[in-house]
């Protein structure tokens, strides 16, 4: 049965922006929106990446743009796995002998090309007009053959410079994408999921095959291209107006500060061709066509001619018209996503482009309007108005029907329903169940949530996960509804119940009982918040890396951030240590200073937004060097923020950037810049191997003492002696043990690697971060860590550096680290390890691996190091 909806990904809140998916009958899917936590959404709600073959920009604001970077990269990365695996495939088919093969095995011992992956653009070619992906420049793209599908990319004016800008830090040459920018009216990728030149078309190419599907496919459309969406797109340029504008953050409304300027728009207008009539099957049958092919050709519009046999054994020639056995086509789906203005003096003149005459007519009918608009807007009277002037239409005989309304807010502050990440709320909130202190569970609304009809039952409020069905008509509306307040407590129960069935609890309160610790408040002392502990790309239960350093309240509680993955901002207002800190002041004002260890995109996708609402808290003068963030990055980073101010002038004088080379150069004046902005007494910066322009950093001074964080490298020696006798050193463990040959080839550290440079460090204290996506809860260790459950100081494990496995939204202070290594195994009760070995093995990347390390000399290639 032929199947069409639209569903929300997200709304508006402190840790996501709005985004939809428009799922077309083809099975193919359009985003709209791509803000930050986009691809973890997607996650949640079973939403493949490989499935969407166009996304649409409806402004190039970081609410819009945020995670298009990062979802670019998975499905630049899916492609890829998908290419290897065919042709994996392929070589295990019976090939007739290669007189070639010694000349074949002597090329694999050459030193390849440098792996995409951890290559960026040297510096000194970072002015060339290169791409990050191959560029298609059809209007119409199409597939590239067999398994390489083109993405097209919708937006305003100045989408197509924004997408290059992303060169500094992402290469993926055999990606094609398709950029369109302003007004464009015309086709999106018409590539059917599941069909010929997709990834997940499967072939029988046998003749016994090509019978079977011929019998299959006869009763559907002969071109399922046909069942795709159109679009039109509508480009208004909004004038922002100094005061009319305003983000809110924790409560507090900010006006910005910034002078007018304009930004455009983009509205758009989803269209399909007529949906065919019902096939007649009893009537096909009396008119006597024989079932198979010609059943489709009739479906799709044509007349057949074959020959009949009468009543008296006579052959003769009979012509069928489509008329005769399918029923009228049906107006086909409309779907309108208006972006609305925030300058109230422009409503009309934005609503005037759309005139009922222009997206309306006889073979669409209009069935949903999605609103991208604030409460201010919505409700203003003109848009009323507009909404009840949009005509009834009638299909399928059952009367007229009136179009349906959508409202997705786009305030922030109303976080109605809260996070869209449940996977990762509800194992923080399990977490904290063992102890709320260091494991904290996510700031969620304390409204029990809002009313999905606002007026009438033709508006509703959008929230995750909500489903529209637009085909088949008979179940047009909405599929489902949000979890009510009594849900949500019976939830809860369940929740705490299954926690204390595992132990956890009861093992949590023997080492309390144990421990001489005294619980202080994380203001005092200063702290370190965990918002992301996964590597490469986010996941449901962890985000990408970010850590947050503040120093005690006494001092200020300036805060530095260690590396800005994307989604680091809303985690970080979702962590109640910072909010309940920071309820009274502008707390992302308090940030002073980011660190990025290295370009690639798990580590800086967040500096943006970062950027863009740190200055909209700001009420000093936005040229005051005080006030600027302080932006210490490698070089590839900072091009790409000189190129991106272009897009967006406004953030021009938001930042003051600092390559990191001129720390490991031991330049006073920077070093003097960093103390002053954080209060620290020292600092220290070591080129570290994982890709180029990758450091580790030593800062002293902290209210940590001496504080060594590793970004992502190989064990480093030179870092072991230049935080020799740290305080705390938080190192990546991508891997387990175990896994020497995989953490090689990709440049990451194992647990036992990580640990052995703490060793060197003589670190008192070692959190382990930055996991593989093997482990969403905790990973393995070898270690036995039995006698860290007490509290007798005298035994062997004191002698050695106290472990912590991070969590996102994990708060630790000076002195709850080491209650928080003995915690350790109360929270492996919680997530068990069969659950951990549930994760499908990358058979072929391990063999790659093992392969790699037998090359001789392979790691003594300096492009590779």
């Amino acid at each position: 049965e032929m199947t069409s909806s639209l569903r929300v990904l997200t709304t508006a809140s402190v840790d996501s922006s709005p985004s939809l998916v428009l799922v077309a009958p083809n099975g193919s899917r359009i985003l709209v929106d791509c803000g930050e936590g986009t691809q973890r959404a997607c996650l949640e709600s079973n939403q493949r990446i490989s499935t969407l073959r166009s996304i649409c920009l409806t402004s190039l604001e970081v609410s819009s743009t945020g995670g298009l970077p990062g979802l670019l990269l998975t499905a630049a990365d899916v492609q890829q796995l998908t290419t290897a695996s065919e042709s994996a495939k392929a070589k295990l088919k019976p090939q007739r002998p290669n007189p070639d093969v010694d000349v074949a095995a002597k090329a694999k011992l050459k030193p390849q090309r440098p792996n995409p992956d951890v290559e960026v653009a040297p510096s000194s070619n970072h002015r060339r007009r290169v791409w990050p992906f191959r560029l298609d420049h059809s209007t119409s793209p199409q597939s590239k053959g067999p398994t390489i599908q083109s993405l097209d990319i919708i937006g305003p004016v100045g989408t197509r410079a924004y997408v290059q800008s992303l060169r500094h830090f992402i290469r993926r040459d055999s990606f094609p994408v398709c950029v369109r920018e302003g007004s464009v009216n015309g086709e999106l990728n018409s590539v059917a999921v599941g069909t010929e030149g997709s990834p997940n078309s499967k072939q029988d190419k046998s003749n016994n095959g090509r019978k079977k599907q011929q019998k299959q496919k006869a009763p559907k459309d002969e071109d399922p291209h046909k069942l795709c969406f159109s679009f039109r797109s509508f480009v208004f340029s909004d004038d922002v107006v100094e005061g009319e504008q305003f983000v809110v953050i924790n409560d507090l409304k900010r006006q910005r500060t910034e002078a007018s300027s304009t930004r455009d728009l983009v509205s758009y207008l989803f269209t399909t061709n007529p949906l065919p009539g019902k096939f007649l099957t009893e009537n096909a049958k009396n008119l006597g066509v024989p079932r198979g092919p010609l059943y489709g050709q009739l479906k799709s519009g044509k007349s057949v001619t074959f020959d009949k046999e009468d009543e008296h054994g006579n052959s003769k020639t009979v012509t069928v018209h489509s008329a005769q056995v399918v029923t009228p086509p049906k107006p086909g789906v409309g779907v309108l996503v208006l972006r609305y203005p925030t300058n109230i003096g422009s409503l009309p003149s934005f609503l005037a482009q759309f005139d009922c005459t222009k997206i309306t007519n006889t073979n669409t009918a209009l069935e949903v309007v999605v609103h991208l608009a604030t409460d201010q807007m919505y409700h203003h009277p003109e848009s009323v108005a507009w909404r009840e002037k949009l005509p009834q239409f009638d299909h399928d005989s059952n009367g007229a029907e009136s179009t349906d309304h959508i409202w997705m807010n786009l305030n922030p502050n109303v976080d109605s329903f809260g996070t869209p990440h449940l996977s990762a709320a509800r194992t923080a909130r399990q977490r904290s169940m063992v102890y709320p202190m260091i494991y904290q569970s996510l700031k969620q609304p304390d409204s029990p949530g809002v009313t999905l009809k606002i007026d009438d039952k033709h508006n509703f409020r959008a929230y995750p996960s909500m489903e529209y069905q637009l085909i088949p008509r008979t179940r047009r509306g909405l599929v489902s509804s949000a979890a009510s307040s009594d849900e949500k407590r019976q939830e809860e129960e369940e929740l705490l119940q299954l926690t204390k069935s595992t132990g956890a609890l009861e093992l949590a309160q023997q080492v309390l009982s144990h421990s001489s610790y005294t619980e202080e408040s994380p203001d005092s002392m200063g702290h370190l918040i965990f918002t992301g502990t996964a590597s490469a790309v986010p996941c449901k239960h962890r985000n990408v890396s970010g850590i947050c350093l503040s120093s005690p309240a006494a001092e200020g509680g300036r805060s530095m951030l260690l590396d800005v993955g994307e989604g680091t901002v809303g985690q970080l207002l979702r962590t109640p240590s910072w909010s309940k800190s920071c309820e009274n002041s502008a707390s992302l004002t308090r940030i002073k200073a980011v660190w990025i260890s290295h370009p690639h995109a798990d580590h800086h996708l967040g500096l943006i937004r970062l950027l863009h609402e740190r200055k909209c808290t700001l009420s000093s003068n936005p040229g005051d060097d005080d006030s600027r963030l302080l932006v210490i990055a490698p070089r590839p980073i900072l091009f790409f923020l000189e190129e991106y101010v272009k897009i967006h002038p406004r953030i021009a004088h938001a930042y003051r950037g600092i390559d990191c080379q001129h720390f490991v150069d031991r330049n006073e004046e920077c070093v003097a810049m960093l103390s002053k902005s954080m209060g620290i007494t020292g600092c220290r910066v070591v080129k570290v191997t994982h890709c180029p322009y990758s450091y580790g950093i030593v800062l002293d001074g902290t209210s940590f003492g001496r504080l060594v964080y590793s970004g992502d490298c190989r064990p480093s020696p030179a870092l072991a002696r230049a935080g020799l006798g740290a305080d705390y050193l938080i190192h990546e463990a991508t891997f387990e043990d175990g896994m020497e040959a995989e953490a090689s080839v990709k440049k990451h550290c194992t647990v036992g690697e990580a640990l052995s440079i703490a060793s060197q460090m003589n670190a008192k204290n070692t959190i382990l971060t930055h996991f593989s996506q093997r482990y969403p809860k905790i990973p393995p260790v070898a270690r036995q860590e039995s006698t860290q459950t007490t509290g007798d100081q005298s035994s062997d494990s004191s002698q050695e550096t106290n472990v912590v496995f991070a969590f996102d939204f994990m708060c630790l202070t000076p002195s709850n680290a080491i209650l928080a290594s003995k915690l350790t195994p109360a929270l492996r009760l919680l997530f068990p390890a069969e659950e951990e070995a549930n994760v499908e093995e990358d058979v072929g990347g391990i063999q790659l691996a093992k392969e790699a390390m037998m090359v001789p000399g392979l790691f003594a290639q300096a492009e590779l190091l």
